[in-house]
Protein backbone atom coordinates (compact mmCIF):
# COMPACT_ATOMS: atom_id res chain seq x y z
CA UNK A 1 0.00 0.00 0.00
CA UNK A 2 0.82 3.76 -0.62
CA UNK A 3 1.96 5.58 2.06
CA UNK A 4 3.05 8.60 0.73
CA UNK A 5 -0.27 10.93 1.76
CA UNK A 6 1.01 12.35 5.30
CA UNK A 7 4.26 13.21 3.68
CA UNK A 8 2.95 15.13 0.99
CA UNK A 9 0.29 16.59 3.83
CA UNK A 10 3.20 17.54 5.81
CA UNK A 11 4.88 19.34 2.87
CA UNK A 12 1.70 21.26 2.04
CA UNK A 13 2.18 23.17 5.47
CA UNK A 14 3.81 26.70 5.79
CA UNK A 15 7.33 26.67 6.66
CA UNK A 16 6.76 28.50 9.53
CA UNK A 17 4.04 26.39 10.79
CA UNK A 18 6.51 23.35 11.03
CA UNK A 19 8.24 25.62 14.02
CA UNK A 20 12.25 25.18 12.32
CA UNK A 21 15.02 24.72 14.91
CA UNK A 22 17.64 26.91 15.46
CA UNK A 23 19.84 25.18 13.49
CA UNK A 24 17.55 24.76 10.49
CA UNK A 25 16.68 28.46 10.31
CA UNK A 26 20.98 28.47 9.60
CA UNK A 27 20.18 26.76 6.49
CA UNK A 28 19.74 29.40 2.83
CA UNK A 29 16.96 28.20 1.49
CA UNK A 30 18.52 29.66 -1.51
CA UNK A 31 21.72 27.22 -1.36
CA UNK A 32 21.82 24.02 -3.31
CA UNK A 33 21.67 21.34 -1.26
CA UNK A 34 21.23 19.99 2.57
CA UNK A 35 21.21 17.09 4.68
CA UNK A 36 19.74 16.45 8.16
CA UNK A 37 20.39 13.93 10.57
CA UNK A 38 18.43 13.51 13.86
CA UNK A 39 21.42 11.83 15.27
CA UNK A 40 19.75 11.75 19.19
CA UNK A 41 16.42 9.90 17.47
CA UNK A 42 18.77 7.87 15.44
CA UNK A 43 20.32 6.80 19.14
CA UNK A 44 17.30 6.35 20.72
CA UNK A 45 15.23 4.50 18.00
CA UNK A 46 14.41 1.18 18.62
CA UNK A 47 16.41 -0.01 16.12
CA UNK A 48 19.98 0.00 17.75
CA UNK A 49 18.76 -0.79 20.75
CA UNK A 50 21.19 -3.58 20.57
CA UNK A 51 23.52 -1.74 19.47
CA UNK A 52 22.81 0.08 22.21
CA UNK A 53 22.98 -2.21 24.76
CA UNK A 54 26.54 -3.79 24.02
CA UNK A 55 28.13 -0.31 24.14
CA UNK A 56 26.47 0.50 27.11
CA UNK A 57 28.93 -2.95 28.71
CA UNK A 58 31.71 -0.78 28.09
CA UNK A 59 30.22 1.10 31.77
CA UNK A 60 28.94 4.69 32.85
CA UNK A 61 32.72 5.35 34.01
CA UNK A 62 33.96 5.11 30.26
CA UNK A 63 30.92 7.44 28.98
CA UNK A 64 31.78 9.86 31.55
CA UNK A 65 35.52 9.26 30.63
CA UNK A 66 34.48 10.60 27.04
CA UNK A 67 32.04 13.65 27.93
CA UNK A 68 35.13 15.17 30.12
CA UNK A 69 37.71 14.62 27.55
CA UNK A 70 36.26 16.14 24.55
CA UNK A 71 34.19 19.78 24.70
CA UNK A 72 31.29 19.84 23.87
CA UNK A 73 30.18 16.35 25.19
CA UNK A 74 29.98 13.78 22.46
CA UNK A 75 27.02 13.01 24.00
CA UNK A 76 25.23 16.45 23.65
CA UNK A 77 25.49 16.39 19.78
CA UNK A 78 22.00 15.80 18.68
CA UNK A 79 21.74 17.20 15.48
CA UNK A 80 23.86 17.37 12.07
CA UNK A 81 23.24 19.43 9.20
CA UNK A 82 25.36 19.59 5.77
CA UNK A 83 24.61 22.45 3.40
CA UNK A 84 26.10 22.60 0.14
CA UNK A 85 26.11 26.33 -0.92
CA UNK A 86 26.81 26.34 -4.41
CA UNK A 87 29.10 24.45 -6.89
CA UNK A 88 31.13 27.02 -8.96
CA UNK A 89 32.58 25.25 -12.16
CA UNK A 90 36.48 23.92 -11.52
CA UNK A 91 36.23 25.12 -8.01
CA UNK A 92 35.80 22.52 -4.50
CA UNK A 93 32.33 22.15 -3.38
CA UNK A 94 31.35 25.14 -0.59
CA UNK A 95 29.87 22.90 2.29
CA UNK A 96 28.59 24.18 5.51
CA UNK A 97 28.32 21.76 8.56
CA UNK A 98 25.93 23.03 11.31
CA UNK A 99 26.11 21.02 14.51
CA UNK A 100 23.24 21.69 16.92
CA UNK A 101 23.51 20.10 20.77
CA UNK A 102 21.28 19.50 23.48
CA UNK A 103 23.22 21.71 26.10
CA UNK A 104 25.46 24.63 25.94
CA UNK A 105 28.81 24.82 25.12
CA UNK A 106 32.04 27.09 26.27
CA UNK A 107 32.98 28.41 22.49
CA UNK A 108 36.43 29.43 23.80
CA UNK A 109 36.78 26.49 24.98
CA UNK A 110 36.60 25.33 21.60
CA UNK A 111 38.49 27.59 20.26
CA UNK A 112 41.57 26.44 22.78
CA UNK A 113 41.37 23.08 21.54
CA UNK A 114 40.93 22.39 18.18
CA UNK A 115 42.05 25.37 16.79
CA UNK A 116 45.62 25.38 16.21
CA UNK A 117 46.45 29.32 15.31
CA UNK A 118 42.64 30.92 15.67
CA UNK A 119 42.01 34.38 14.92
CA UNK A 120 38.87 36.04 15.52
CA UNK A 121 37.69 37.77 12.31
CA UNK A 122 34.43 39.48 11.06
CA UNK A 123 32.17 39.39 7.84
CA UNK A 124 29.06 40.43 7.45
CA UNK A 125 28.50 42.12 10.96
CA UNK A 126 28.93 38.60 12.54
CA UNK A 127 32.26 37.49 14.34
CA UNK A 128 33.88 34.18 13.94
CA UNK A 129 37.05 32.81 14.22
CA UNK A 130 39.40 31.68 11.49
CA UNK A 131 42.82 29.13 11.64
CA UNK A 132 44.55 29.45 8.45
CA UNK A 133 47.31 26.46 8.61
CA UNK A 134 44.16 24.19 9.69
CA UNK A 135 41.91 25.97 6.81
CA UNK A 136 39.19 25.57 9.15
CA UNK A 137 36.51 28.36 10.30
CA UNK A 138 33.91 28.36 13.44
CA UNK A 139 30.53 30.73 13.56
CA UNK A 140 29.11 30.50 17.02
CA UNK A 141 25.54 30.87 15.90
CA UNK A 142 24.24 30.91 19.93
CA UNK A 143 25.28 28.78 22.69
CA UNK A 144 23.84 25.34 21.56
CA UNK A 145 24.44 26.08 17.59
CA UNK A 146 27.84 25.66 15.91
CA UNK A 147 28.75 26.45 11.85
CA UNK A 148 31.72 25.32 10.57
CA UNK A 149 33.60 25.45 7.35
CA UNK A 150 36.56 26.28 5.38
CA UNK A 151 37.58 30.27 5.88
CA UNK A 152 36.04 30.99 2.00
CA UNK A 153 33.35 29.15 2.37
CA UNK A 154 32.30 30.40 5.78
CA UNK A 155 32.67 33.96 4.52
CA UNK A 156 30.43 33.29 1.55
CA UNK A 157 28.19 31.73 3.99
CA UNK A 158 28.07 34.69 6.29
CA UNK A 159 27.72 37.11 4.13
CA UNK A 160 25.35 35.43 1.89
CA UNK A 161 22.05 37.54 1.45
CA UNK A 162 19.29 36.10 3.74
CA UNK A 163 16.45 34.43 2.20
CA UNK A 164 13.55 33.20 3.41
CA UNK A 165 11.28 31.54 0.35
CA UNK A 166 13.59 30.09 -1.59
CA UNK A 167 13.34 26.77 -3.11
CA UNK A 168 14.83 24.58 -0.39
CA UNK A 169 11.99 26.28 1.93
CA UNK A 170 9.37 23.25 1.67
CA UNK A 171 12.12 20.43 2.09
CA UNK A 172 13.74 22.47 5.19
CA UNK A 173 10.05 22.40 6.53
CA UNK A 174 9.50 18.64 6.15
CA UNK A 175 13.01 18.59 7.25
CA UNK A 176 11.44 19.52 10.83
CA UNK A 177 8.97 16.65 10.85
CA UNK A 178 9.43 13.44 12.13
CA UNK A 179 12.21 12.30 10.00
CA UNK A 180 15.28 11.11 11.55
CA UNK A 181 16.89 11.14 7.55
CA UNK A 182 15.74 14.02 5.39
CA UNK A 183 17.81 15.11 2.01
CA UNK A 184 16.86 18.25 0.03
CA UNK A 185 18.70 18.91 -3.70
CA UNK A 186 17.65 21.86 -5.98
CA UNK A 187 18.59 19.75 -8.87
CA UNK A 188 18.97 22.99 -11.35
CA UNK A 189 21.28 24.44 -8.88
CA UNK A 190 23.97 22.03 -9.64
CA UNK A 191 25.89 22.49 -13.39
CA UNK A 192 26.69 19.61 -14.80
CA UNK A 193 30.26 19.76 -16.35
CA UNK A 194 30.17 19.84 -20.33
CA UNK A 195 31.73 15.78 -20.02
CA UNK A 196 29.63 14.58 -17.52
CA UNK A 197 26.64 15.89 -19.87
CA UNK A 198 28.02 14.12 -22.46
CA UNK A 199 27.63 10.75 -21.04
CA UNK A 200 23.87 11.56 -19.73
CA UNK A 201 21.40 10.30 -22.26
CA UNK A 202 18.92 12.86 -23.30
CA UNK A 203 16.19 10.99 -22.22
CA UNK A 204 17.40 11.32 -18.69
CA UNK A 205 18.22 15.27 -18.64
CA UNK A 206 14.35 16.07 -17.66
CA UNK A 207 15.62 14.55 -14.46
CA UNK A 208 17.79 17.15 -13.73
CA UNK A 209 15.20 20.22 -14.69
CA UNK A 210 12.96 19.03 -11.52
CA UNK A 211 12.78 21.89 -9.24
CA UNK A 212 13.51 19.69 -6.31
CA UNK A 213 14.40 16.46 -4.80
CA UNK A 214 12.89 15.24 -1.61
CA UNK A 215 14.56 12.07 0.34
CA UNK A 216 13.42 11.20 3.09
CA UNK A 217 13.68 8.42 5.95
CA UNK A 218 11.03 6.80 8.22
CA UNK A 219 12.35 4.08 10.96
CA UNK A 220 9.03 4.50 13.30
CA UNK A 221 8.03 0.95 12.28
CA UNK A 222 9.68 -0.49 9.66
CA UNK A 223 12.80 1.34 7.71
CA UNK A 224 11.21 3.31 4.81
CA UNK A 225 12.45 5.71 2.19
CA UNK A 226 9.96 8.32 0.68
CA UNK A 227 11.70 10.38 -2.38
CA UNK A 228 9.82 12.79 -4.25
CA UNK A 229 10.81 15.19 -7.62
CA UNK A 230 8.73 18.25 -7.99
CA UNK A 231 8.45 19.35 -11.78
CA UNK A 232 7.14 22.69 -12.93
CA UNK A 233 3.76 20.96 -14.28
CA UNK A 234 2.20 17.71 -15.11
CA UNK A 235 3.73 16.52 -18.34
CA UNK A 236 7.46 17.50 -16.99
CA UNK A 237 6.35 14.72 -13.68
CA UNK A 238 5.03 12.29 -16.31
CA UNK A 239 8.57 12.32 -18.51
CA UNK A 240 10.36 12.05 -14.93
CA UNK A 241 8.68 8.77 -14.46
CA UNK A 242 9.46 7.71 -17.23
CA UNK A 243 13.18 8.67 -17.44
CA UNK A 244 13.54 6.91 -13.84
CA UNK A 245 11.79 3.84 -15.58
CA UNK A 246 14.84 3.66 -18.26
CA UNK A 247 17.29 4.72 -15.80
CA UNK A 248 16.44 1.78 -13.53
CA UNK A 249 16.28 -0.34 -17.19
CA UNK A 250 19.54 1.07 -17.58
CA UNK A 251 21.36 0.01 -14.20
CA UNK A 252 19.47 -3.65 -14.27
CA UNK A 253 20.69 -4.49 -18.02
CA UNK A 254 24.20 -2.70 -17.51
CA UNK A 255 27.23 -4.38 -16.99
CA UNK A 256 27.78 -3.41 -13.77
CA UNK A 257 24.51 -4.94 -12.52
CA UNK A 258 25.27 -7.76 -14.25
CA UNK A 259 28.74 -8.73 -12.78
CA UNK A 260 27.28 -8.19 -9.63
CA UNK A 261 25.50 -10.75 -10.51
CA UNK A 262 27.88 -13.33 -11.59
CA UNK A 263 29.83 -12.30 -8.27
CA UNK A 264 27.51 -13.40 -5.83
CA UNK A 265 26.38 -16.30 -7.50
CA UNK A 266 29.78 -17.75 -7.75
CA UNK A 267 30.15 -16.96 -3.92
CA UNK A 268 27.08 -19.30 -3.38
CA UNK A 269 26.99 -21.48 -5.76
CA UNK A 270 31.09 -22.02 -6.51
CA UNK A 271 30.70 -22.05 -9.63
CA UNK A 272 34.44 -22.14 -10.89
CA UNK A 273 35.23 -24.76 -8.09
CA UNK A 274 37.05 -23.37 -5.61
CA UNK A 275 35.81 -24.88 -2.53
CA UNK A 276 35.62 -28.11 -4.49
CA UNK A 277 32.27 -29.62 -3.18
CA UNK A 278 31.69 -32.75 -3.68
CA UNK A 279 29.95 -35.96 -1.84
CA UNK A 280 33.02 -36.99 0.10
CA UNK A 281 34.47 -33.79 0.37
CA UNK A 282 34.34 -32.10 4.33
CA UNK A 283 33.53 -28.28 4.38
CA UNK A 284 35.48 -26.07 6.35
CA UNK A 285 34.06 -22.85 8.42
CA UNK A 286 35.08 -20.94 5.74
CA UNK A 287 33.11 -22.23 3.10
CA UNK A 288 30.15 -22.07 5.47
CA UNK A 289 30.92 -18.57 6.38
CA UNK A 290 31.31 -17.58 2.28
CA UNK A 291 28.24 -19.79 1.31
CA UNK A 292 25.88 -18.37 3.69
CA UNK A 293 27.46 -14.54 2.90
CA UNK A 294 26.33 -15.59 -0.81
CA UNK A 295 22.94 -16.39 0.08
CA UNK A 296 22.08 -13.41 2.07
CA UNK A 297 24.03 -11.42 -0.63
CA UNK A 298 21.75 -12.93 -3.48
CA UNK A 299 18.24 -12.23 -1.72
CA UNK A 300 19.31 -8.88 -0.93
CA UNK A 301 20.29 -8.23 -4.85
CA UNK A 302 17.11 -10.41 -5.89
CA UNK A 303 15.33 -7.49 -4.08
CA UNK A 304 16.82 -4.42 -5.21
CA UNK A 305 16.47 -6.31 -9.13
CA UNK A 306 12.58 -6.48 -8.25
CA UNK A 307 12.29 -2.90 -7.34
CA UNK A 308 14.59 -2.00 -10.82
CA UNK A 309 12.29 -4.39 -12.48
CA UNK A 310 8.56 -2.28 -11.20
CA UNK A 311 9.84 0.67 -9.57
CA UNK A 312 7.24 1.58 -7.03
CA UNK A 313 6.54 4.86 -8.40
CA UNK A 314 3.59 7.57 -8.39
CA UNK A 315 1.98 10.34 -10.17
CA UNK A 316 0.02 13.15 -7.93
CA UNK A 317 -0.25 16.24 -10.53
CA UNK A 318 3.27 17.82 -10.68
CA UNK A 319 5.16 15.40 -8.64
CA UNK A 320 6.60 11.99 -9.16
CA UNK A 321 6.87 9.84 -5.87
CA UNK A 322 8.38 6.78 -4.42
CA UNK A 323 7.98 4.61 -1.10
CA UNK A 324 10.14 1.88 -0.95
CA UNK A 325 9.44 -0.32 2.67
CA UNK A 326 13.32 -1.96 3.27
CA UNK A 327 13.49 -5.22 4.27
CA UNK A 328 12.95 -5.99 7.97
CA UNK A 329 17.07 -7.31 8.80
CA UNK A 330 18.71 -3.96 6.79
CA UNK A 331 16.31 -2.00 9.96
CA UNK A 332 19.39 -1.95 12.46
CA UNK A 333 22.19 -1.46 9.77
CA UNK A 334 20.51 1.56 8.23
CA UNK A 335 19.99 3.53 11.37
CA UNK A 336 23.80 2.74 11.93
CA UNK A 337 24.67 3.97 8.59
CA UNK A 338 22.35 6.99 9.56
CA UNK A 339 24.63 7.61 12.50
CA UNK A 340 27.53 6.93 10.59
CA UNK A 341 26.81 9.53 8.00
CA UNK A 342 26.48 11.91 10.95
CA UNK A 343 30.05 10.94 11.90
CA UNK A 344 31.65 11.76 8.77
CA UNK A 345 29.71 14.97 8.13
CA UNK A 346 30.73 15.95 11.66
CA UNK A 347 34.83 14.65 10.07
CA UNK A 348 34.41 16.18 6.80
CA UNK A 349 36.77 19.07 7.34
CA UNK A 350 38.99 16.73 9.24
CA UNK A 351 39.52 14.67 6.54
CA UNK A 352 40.11 17.32 3.85
CA UNK A 353 42.84 18.18 5.97
CA UNK A 354 43.97 14.85 6.50
CA UNK A 355 44.05 14.16 2.83
CA UNK A 356 45.96 17.27 2.42
CA UNK A 357 48.56 16.37 4.95
CA UNK A 358 48.76 12.67 2.83
CA UNK A 359 49.19 14.35 -0.14
CA UNK A 360 52.24 16.71 1.26
CA UNK A 361 53.96 13.52 2.52
CA UNK A 362 53.97 12.21 -0.92
CA UNK A 363 54.91 15.40 -2.67
CA UNK A 364 58.22 14.63 -0.05
CA UNK A 365 58.24 11.17 -0.81
CA UNK A 366 58.98 11.89 -4.49
CA UNK A 367 61.52 14.70 -4.19
CA UNK A 368 63.36 11.96 -1.50
CA UNK A 369 63.63 9.78 -4.65
CA UNK A 370 64.96 12.39 -6.92
CA UNK A 371 67.94 13.85 -4.63
CA UNK A 372 68.22 9.77 -4.39
CA UNK A 373 68.61 9.61 -8.00
CA UNK A 374 70.58 12.59 -8.27
CA UNK A 375 73.51 10.97 -5.91
CA UNK A 376 72.98 7.95 -7.76
CA UNK A 377 73.88 9.56 -10.86
CA UNK A 378 76.27 12.59 -9.71
CA UNK A 379 78.08 10.78 -6.59
CA UNK A 380 76.91 13.67 -4.27
CA UNK A 381 74.07 15.43 -3.09
CA UNK A 382 72.42 18.63 -4.81
CA UNK A 383 74.07 21.43 -4.25
CA UNK A 384 71.56 23.82 -1.92
CA UNK A 385 72.18 26.38 -4.77
CA UNK A 386 73.55 25.61 -8.68
CA UNK A 387 76.57 28.08 -10.58
CA UNK A 388 77.94 31.07 -9.30
CA UNK A 389 78.15 34.38 -10.16
CA UNK A 390 79.71 37.43 -8.03
CA UNK A 391 80.24 34.78 -4.64
CA UNK A 392 76.43 33.85 -5.51
CA UNK A 393 74.22 30.96 -6.33
CA UNK A 394 72.04 31.25 -9.67
CA UNK A 395 69.35 28.15 -9.09
CA UNK A 396 67.87 26.43 -6.75
CA UNK A 397 68.51 22.38 -6.05
CA UNK A 398 64.49 22.49 -6.63
CA UNK A 399 65.88 23.36 -10.33
CA UNK A 400 68.62 20.93 -10.35
CA UNK A 401 66.79 18.00 -9.60
CA UNK A 402 63.88 18.36 -12.23
CA UNK A 403 65.41 15.98 -14.87
CA UNK A 404 64.52 13.28 -11.83
CA UNK A 405 61.18 14.15 -11.43
CA UNK A 406 60.16 14.03 -15.28
CA UNK A 407 60.45 17.34 -15.64
CA UNK A 408 63.47 17.47 -18.40
CA UNK A 409 61.54 20.29 -20.44
CA UNK A 410 61.31 22.53 -17.66
CA UNK A 411 65.10 21.84 -17.06
CA UNK A 412 65.95 22.65 -20.25
CA UNK A 413 64.05 25.50 -20.51
CA UNK A 414 66.71 27.67 -17.83
CA UNK A 415 69.53 29.10 -18.81
CA UNK A 416 71.60 27.77 -16.26
CA UNK A 417 74.46 30.74 -16.48
CA UNK A 418 71.69 33.27 -15.47
CA UNK A 419 70.53 33.84 -11.89
CA UNK A 420 67.08 33.01 -10.95
CA UNK A 421 65.46 36.23 -11.25
CA UNK A 422 67.11 37.32 -14.56
CA UNK A 423 64.59 38.06 -17.63
CA UNK A 424 64.84 34.95 -18.67
CA UNK A 425 64.79 32.75 -16.03
CA UNK A 426 61.89 34.83 -14.27
CA UNK A 427 59.48 34.17 -16.97
CA UNK A 428 59.87 30.07 -15.38
CA UNK A 429 58.71 30.87 -11.86
CA UNK A 430 55.18 30.31 -12.97
CA UNK A 431 55.94 27.14 -14.39
CA UNK A 432 56.74 25.86 -10.63
CA UNK A 433 55.65 21.39 -10.82
CA UNK A 434 52.94 20.88 -8.47
CA UNK A 435 55.05 18.67 -6.68
CA UNK A 436 56.67 22.01 -4.76
CA UNK A 437 53.10 23.07 -3.78
CA UNK A 438 52.23 22.18 -0.05
CA UNK A 439 48.44 21.18 -0.21
CA UNK A 440 48.06 21.99 3.18
CA UNK A 441 47.86 25.74 2.09
CA UNK A 442 44.01 27.01 1.27
CA UNK A 443 43.81 27.43 -2.57
CA UNK A 444 42.69 31.34 -1.70
CA UNK A 445 46.41 31.24 0.18
CA UNK A 446 48.59 30.12 -2.49
CA UNK A 447 51.08 32.35 -4.04
CA UNK A 448 51.90 31.32 -7.78
CA UNK A 449 55.81 30.06 -7.87
CA UNK A 450 56.22 30.27 -3.65
CA UNK A 451 57.38 26.87 -1.97
CA UNK A 452 57.32 25.74 1.14
CA UNK A 453 59.77 22.84 0.91
CA UNK A 454 63.66 23.82 1.79
CA UNK A 455 66.80 22.25 3.01
CA UNK A 456 69.32 23.08 5.79
CA UNK A 457 72.15 24.70 4.48
CA UNK A 458 75.92 25.31 6.37
CA UNK A 459 78.22 23.70 7.45
CA UNK A 460 76.61 22.34 10.11
CA UNK A 461 74.00 21.20 8.02
CA UNK A 462 73.69 18.39 4.97
CA UNK A 463 73.86 21.29 1.94
CA UNK A 464 77.02 22.35 2.74
CA UNK A 465 79.20 24.58 0.76
CA UNK A 466 82.80 23.21 2.19
CA UNK A 467 82.26 19.29 2.56
CA UNK A 468 80.21 17.67 -0.74
CA UNK A 469 78.25 14.96 1.09
CA UNK A 470 76.95 11.86 -0.43
CA UNK A 471 74.04 9.54 0.40
CA UNK A 472 76.84 7.05 1.24
CA UNK A 473 79.01 9.24 3.59
CA UNK A 474 75.80 10.33 5.55
CA UNK A 475 75.35 6.97 5.80
CA UNK A 476 78.50 6.09 7.65
CA UNK A 477 78.27 9.92 9.35
CA UNK A 478 77.57 9.95 13.08
CA UNK A 479 73.64 10.02 12.84
CA UNK A 480 73.02 7.96 10.01
CA UNK A 481 70.37 9.23 6.90
CA UNK A 482 67.74 7.63 9.22
CA UNK A 483 67.94 10.09 11.76
CA UNK A 484 68.87 13.05 9.29
CA UNK A 485 66.80 15.74 7.68
CA UNK A 486 66.64 16.13 4.13
CA UNK A 487 63.83 18.83 3.73
CA UNK A 488 61.25 20.03 5.66
CA UNK A 489 58.30 21.86 4.96
CA UNK A 490 57.18 25.00 7.05
CA UNK A 491 58.87 28.36 7.88
CA UNK A 492 58.56 31.27 5.49
CA UNK A 493 57.73 30.40 1.87
CA UNK A 494 60.20 31.22 -1.13
CA UNK A 495 60.54 31.53 -4.61
CA UNK A 496 61.11 28.19 -6.08
CA UNK A 497 63.89 28.98 -8.49
CA UNK A 498 65.86 31.08 -5.93
CA UNK A 499 68.78 29.24 -3.60
CA UNK A 500 66.72 30.49 -0.79
CA UNK A 501 66.58 28.06 2.05
CA UNK A 502 67.19 27.39 5.99
CA UNK A 503 70.28 28.84 7.03
CA UNK A 504 71.17 26.60 9.73
CA UNK A 505 74.39 27.67 12.35
CA UNK A 506 75.17 25.23 15.56
CA UNK A 507 75.96 28.64 17.49
CA UNK A 508 72.43 30.33 16.62
CA UNK A 509 69.04 29.97 16.99
CA UNK A 510 67.41 27.42 14.71
CA UNK A 511 65.14 28.83 12.28
CA UNK A 512 61.27 28.89 12.87
CA UNK A 513 59.94 25.77 11.62
CA UNK A 514 56.72 26.04 13.48
CA UNK A 515 54.70 28.37 11.02
CA UNK A 516 52.37 28.21 9.17
CA UNK A 517 51.15 24.36 9.83
CA UNK A 518 50.33 22.50 13.00
CA UNK A 519 52.98 19.95 12.50
CA UNK A 520 56.31 19.89 10.87
CA UNK A 521 56.55 17.32 7.71
CA UNK A 522 59.96 16.35 7.00
CA UNK A 523 61.67 14.32 4.26
CA UNK A 524 64.41 11.94 6.26
CA UNK A 525 67.95 10.98 4.56
CA UNK A 526 66.53 7.27 4.15
CA UNK A 527 63.41 8.54 1.81
CA UNK A 528 60.93 8.35 4.70
CA UNK A 529 58.75 11.09 5.95
CA UNK A 530 58.13 11.78 9.00
CA UNK A 531 54.90 14.18 11.18
CA UNK A 532 56.66 15.68 14.04
CA UNK A 533 54.71 17.86 16.86
CA UNK A 534 56.96 21.12 17.49
CA UNK A 535 55.26 21.26 21.12
CA UNK A 536 57.15 17.37 21.36
CA UNK A 537 59.36 17.38 24.82
CA UNK A 538 63.09 18.91 23.86
CA UNK A 539 61.48 19.96 20.19
CA UNK A 540 65.35 22.13 19.79
CA UNK A 541 67.48 19.65 20.94
CA UNK A 542 66.15 17.10 18.64
CA UNK A 543 65.65 19.19 15.86
CA UNK A 544 69.41 20.46 16.17
CA UNK A 545 69.96 16.31 16.07
CA UNK A 546 68.22 15.58 12.87
CA UNK A 547 69.63 18.60 11.09
CA UNK A 548 73.90 18.41 11.91
CA UNK A 549 75.05 14.97 10.27
CA UNK A 550 78.38 15.11 12.88
CA UNK A 551 75.81 15.49 16.04
CA UNK A 552 76.98 12.42 18.36
CA UNK A 553 73.50 13.58 20.05
CA UNK A 554 70.98 10.03 20.68
CA UNK A 555 68.01 11.88 20.77
CA UNK A 556 65.63 11.36 18.20
CA UNK A 557 62.51 13.18 16.41
CA UNK A 558 60.65 9.77 16.96
CA UNK A 559 61.44 9.79 20.55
Amino acid sequence: MFRCVPFLLLLALPVQAQQLTPDLKLVPTNAAAFAHVKLGDVWKGDAVKDFRDILAAAGPKAFEHLDREFHPPLSSIDRITTVLLEIEERQPPMIVTILSFTAPYDSQRIVKDYFFDPKPKKAGGKEYWNDSPMNIAAYFADTRTLVVANGSTLIRYITRAPSQDGPLAPLLAAAAGKYPLTIGVIPQSIPLPDHVRADIPDELMILFKAKSLLVAADNSKAVRLTAQLNFSDAAGAKAGMEAVKGACKMVKTGPFWLEQRKEIEEQLFDTKGKRKLGPSDRRSLNDIAEAVQGFYGLAGFNWADRQLTDPPLKLQGETLMMDIALPAYVAPFFDLAIAGSSALQLLAQMEVIQSAIKLSMNNLKQIGIAIQSYDSAQGMLPASGTGMKNGKPLLSWRVAILPYLEQDNLYNSFKQDEPWDSDHNKKLIASMPKLYLDQRIPEADRKPGMTYYKVFTGTDAPFNPVQNWSVASLTSSARGTSNLIFVAAGGDPVIWTKPDDFAYDESKAIPDLTKPFPELLVLMGDGSVRRVNPKMKDFDKKLRAAINPNSTSTLSLVD
